[in-house]
């Protein structure tokens, strides 16, 4: 049992670095590489942007940043790939990206807040992009 506590902190801790700024640089270059993406860039750019305001003005307010982001990059790289089974993959790796935030020890309302960010900036992404 100990061992699965263990393999299952790791893999979760891998998924929730999907969330990861690194992570998000990497797919903004990966869009940057394409042809004719620039719409879906610029989506991506102010969804991140908002993010990055938040993180960095509101650091008193517990937010799962990990949450906000993978959810940014979840909606977003599905309606790129539009793919069904791609889809059902993100869904399965963004609820590990979520309960990866409860298993580490967060409060669910820190969760809570980073899904309610993320949504503002798909949302923000959308309208504005």
């Amino acid at each position: 049992m100990k061992n699965f506590n263990l393999l299952l902190k790791e893999l979760l801790r891998d998924v929730r670095a999907l969330g990861s700024w690194v992570f998000f640089l990497l797919f903004i270059v990966r869009v940057m590489i394409l042809p004719n993406q620039w719409p879906f860039l610029n989506q991506l750019l102010i969804a991140g942007f908002l993010i990055l305001i938040f993180e960095l003005v509101n650091r008193r307010v517990g937010v799962d940043y990990y949450v906000a982001r993978g959810g940014v990059l979840g909606w977003f790289s599905s309606i790129f790939y539009n793919d069904l089974v791609f889809n059902w993959l993100v869904g399965i790796v963004f609820v590990l990206v979520v309960f990866g935030g409860w298993y580490e020890g967060r409060d669910w309302k820190k969760v809570g807040l980073g899904l309610v960010l993320g949504l503002m900036g798909i949302g923000l992404g959308v309208w504005v992009g």
